[in-house]
């Protein structure tokens, strides 16, 4: 018995430190521009630095198989991008001009740029609530 006590007692404290530990990086962890990422705002899929209805006729003319013309340098459409998503600093991948993160860039992405730009709630599946026009960085 002494010896599971014993056991229990460094498992107990040593997830303590673990915890400790995690919650240091976490909190200590550089800005997404710092970490290696261009910053970028998550939602500006033509790279102009603005949020706007641009943006969202783009990704409908993306999603009916037109072209679309994006300011340099700036991803693909489609292409995996790593999100490096501000604090506490993680990394996603995620399809470029799939502002709502649900898998597909399709007419939900250009409505939430839409509802983002009109200051309405949004349907989204990022890791932070809201990103659309959250400055992160973004490598590709």
């Amino acid at each position: 018995m002494d010896r599971y006590l014993e056991v229990v007692r460094f498992w107990f404290f040593g997830s303590l430190v673990a915890i400790a530990l995690v919650g240091f990086v976490s909190l200590t962890g550089p800005e997404p521009a710092e970490a290696g990422g261009q910053p970028h705002y998550w939602g500006d899929v033509q790279c102009d630095g603005d949020i706007d209805p641009v943006d969202a006729l783009m990704i409908l003319r993306w999603d009916a198989g037109l072209s679309v013309t994006q300011s340099s340098p700036c991803p693909t459409f489609g292409n995996n991008v790593i999100a490096e998503w501000p604090w506490p600093l993680y990394l996603t991948v995620e399809a470029f001009a799939d502002v709502n993160c649900s898998g597909s860039i399709n007419s939900t992405d250009a409505l939430a740029i839409q509802r983002a730009d009109a200051g309405l709630p949004y349907a989204e599946w990022c890791p932070p609530a809201n990103p659309i026009g959250l400055l992160i960085g973004i490598a590709y």
